[in-house]
């Protein structure tokens, strides 16, 4: 038995037995990871970045030796809008990544959209744009008009930028209508499955 130490987010948990419970965390290096946590640790929660110490057992549940908390993202607190895109970006990820498939860049975008959530007055344009990237690192969104006829020529111009701001402050001045956002959405859901 071996013990790594990685940081990580605590994206899930789920109570198990009396004391204990097993949290889902996303790692730099080993990707998705189902912890075993024995004693609860409060400041060991949902939408947390931690420094995990983690012993590699016979199964592919890992035990939880040490956590330490880095950050524990209290703005994503600050709004009910905010906690629900938080929930949204960590429910993507959750469905598209298999168990220890290590995905640094995608480990360092999530890192970043949950660090900037907070800060945007439409949180949605995130939560979007968070998709279309997510289906591009997986290679399921090809950026080519013609093979998705449900989004149209307006559509796209919007999609583009979504997926491809060089940076925040761009990509806080799209104009996502609800209507393409639900399109986007639906897009995703679908794909994803």
């Amino acid at each position: 038995m071996t013990e790594e130490k990685t940081e990580g987010i605590c994206l899930q948990e789920t109570p198990y037995l009396e004391k204990g419970k097993i949290l889902k965390v996303f790692t730099k290096e080993s990707g998705l990871l189902s912890v075993m946590e024995k004693r609860k640790a409060s400041h060991l929660t949902p939408f947390c970045l931690g420094e995990w110490v983690l012993r590699k057992g016979r199964s592919e549940i890992y035990t939880l030796i040490e956590g330490s908390l880095l950050d524990p993202f209290l703005h994503l607190r600050n709004s009910y809008e905010t906690l629900v895109r938080a929930g949204q970006l960590t429910q993507d990820l959750l469905r598209s990544q298999l168990p220890g498939k290590s995905a640094p860049s995608l480990y360092l975008l999530f890192l970043s959209y949950l660090k900037k959530l907070g800060q945007f007055q439409n949180p949605a344009l995130l939560s979007t744009s968070f998709q279309l990237k997510l289906l591009l690192h997986e290679g399921l969104f090809l950026l080519e008009p013609q093979s998705f006829p449900q989004f149209s020529l307006q559509d796209w111009e919007v999609i583009f930028p979504l997926c491809y701001a060089p940076t925040f402050t761009e990509l806080s001045r799209i104009p996502l209508s609800p209507s393409l956002e639900e399109k986007i959405n639906a897009f995703f859901q679908n794909t994803i499955m």
